[in-house]
């Protein structure tokens, strides 16, 4: 991955096939306040990063554009930040090659990627793990929910259901922005 305070931004869709990184400080009154008070010899902040990772396209879940890619990518960040194109430009690319950008389509474009690539992962968790008779239950849940379009960190369970289900690497359990 690029480390840098640059990044490609070319007019061809995927011009970024390597995410590229950015980290900055976070400085809030609080840390501020703590530090003058105790004095130490150095002010460590908290550090964010951000991954600009290239877009997702319909197929994604099946390595459609650079899917595979994307997804391994996305599996390693906290929180996924939509960037929702919501205007026309002759001079910039559209993936889709559509004349109508529609940003609740890429919505779901990208849910319902990111909810079939979950899919998948239930299906070799539940393989893998059938002979655990205390998982099946979440495993179910999130399959059925998901197949209805839900989003895992939407779907309730009980508790112990739950916590099971929290150990399962599904994409759709990470916070979103949009």
């Amino acid at each position: 991955m690029s480390r840098t305070q640059s990044a490609e931004a070319s007019n061809y869709p995927f011009c970024t096939i390597d995410p590229n990184s950015s980290k900055v400080g976070i400085y809030d009154k609080t840390i501020m306040r703590l530090y003058k008070a105790a004095k130490p010899h150095k002010l460590v902040p908290a550090q964010l990063e951000v991954w600009d990772i290239a877009g997702l396209v319909k197929g994604a879940s099946k390595g459609e554009g650079l899917g595979n890619q994307f997804l391994g990518n996305i599996r390693s960040v906290d929180l996924i930040i939509h960037v929702i194109r919501c205007f026309k430009d002759k001079d910039i690319q559209y993936v889709n090659d559509v004349k109508n950008i529609d940003p609740v389509d890429e919505m779901e474009t990208v849910k319902t990627e990111l909810i079939l690539a979950d899919l998948e992962v239930l299906r070799k968790f539940a393989k893998k793990n059938s002979h655990m008779n205390h998982q099946v239950n979440a495993v179910k849940i999130l399959t059925e929910e998901l197949n209805k379009g839900k989003a895992a960190r939407d779907v309730e369970m009980i508790e112990g259901d739950f916590l099971i289900a929290k150990t399962i690497p599904l994409l759709t359990n990470k916070p979103v922005v949009y």
